[in-house]
């Protein structure tokens, strides 16, 4: 399931966070225990500035219908990518100050 800057591919997510998807990169979540055999099957290594990110749940239950705004706003949130990191933060706090509005 896409997460991250790669969850911007899709038109509706992108207009969420005010950005575009790009390729050449993917960052998802893969059910535990299958990172090891995808990064065999398709020989990926391990890279600090890599252009894949594999991200083992245990919870995929909860990404049934897809994953849910509020983890591709922590993952963007993370991001080292100078735009992606700001929006994850704004569309986390307006997230959270609708919530708090909500009570």
């Amino acid at each position: 399931m896409p997460t991250g800057g790669a969850a911007m591919r899709a038109a509706d997510m992108g207009a969420v966070f005010g950005l575009a998807g790009g390729d050449g990169f993917m960052d998802g979540y893969v059910p535990v225990g299958t990172a090891d055999e995808m990064a065999a099957a398709f020989h990926l290594e391990e890279s600090e500035d890599g252009n894949v990110t594999l991200r083992e749940v245990d919870f995929e239950e909860g990404l049934r219908n897809g994953v849910p705004v509020a983890a591709i706003a922590l993952d963007l949130a993370e991001s080292l990518a100078t735009r992606e990191q700001p929006a994850g933060r704004r569309v986390l706090r307006n997230l959270l100050e609708g919530y708090a509005n909500r009570g």
